[in-house]
């Protein structure tokens, strides 16, 4: 068992290696940046190890541990949806609304598709009692996504805390 262990930590020390070769210098010194857009085989391995650990921090309930890691996630691929996802749902727990809005937001713009992104950035507008702003992101949803019961009574609550009360009758009458 501990061979294995040995045998990965050298594994990815070793594809660290190359890693730490394609990254120059910021202007003053300061933070690395990658030379190209894409992520090397060996940083894409480096970055789902720290992804994995991040979120193994987080159901552990070590939640600074797992903010530090998706950060460094997040550093090291800056294209990364899922951890700035993971972040926001992290900040927003401990009520962080506005930096939790930041990486919400970021994550719906890599993938302005996926579902559960625009659902996270709706709620931190509910937190933030931005109420117009999650309505249009549930009528998004209800457009692409007819089906789904749930958006059309999310999207009534969103005109409901507004106390606009006729418009989320009429989307109730459309379900």
């Amino acid at each position: 068992m501990n061979r294995s262990y040995i045998k990965l930590f050298f594994v990815l020390l070793i594809s660290a290696i190359p890693a730490c070769k394609s990254v120059e210098k910021g202007k003053n010194g300061d933070k690395p940046k990658p030379v190209s857009g894409e992520l090397t085989k060996s940083e894409k391995i480096i970055n789902t190890a720290l992804f994995i650990d991040a979120n193994n921090e987080k159901i552990h309930g070590n939640y600074k541990k797992a903010e530090k890691l998706f950060s460094q996630c997040i550093d090291g691929n800056p294209k990364n949806a899922a951890a700035m996802y993971e972040m926001a749902k992290i900040l927003r727990f401990h009520m962080q609304f506005d930096a939790a809005l930041t990486y919400a937001r970021q994550a719906k713009r890599l993938y302005p598709e996926n579902i559960w992104y625009q659902q996270l950035l709706a709620d931190v507008y509910k937190d933030l009692n931005r109420h117009g702003e999650a309505v249009k992101i549930y009528k998004d949803l209800v457009k692409k996504h007819p089906d789904n019961i749930d958006f059309y009574g999310k999207w009534a609550m969103f005109y409901i805390l507004q106390a606009k009360y006729d418009d989320a009758i009429k989307i109730y009458n459309t379900i």
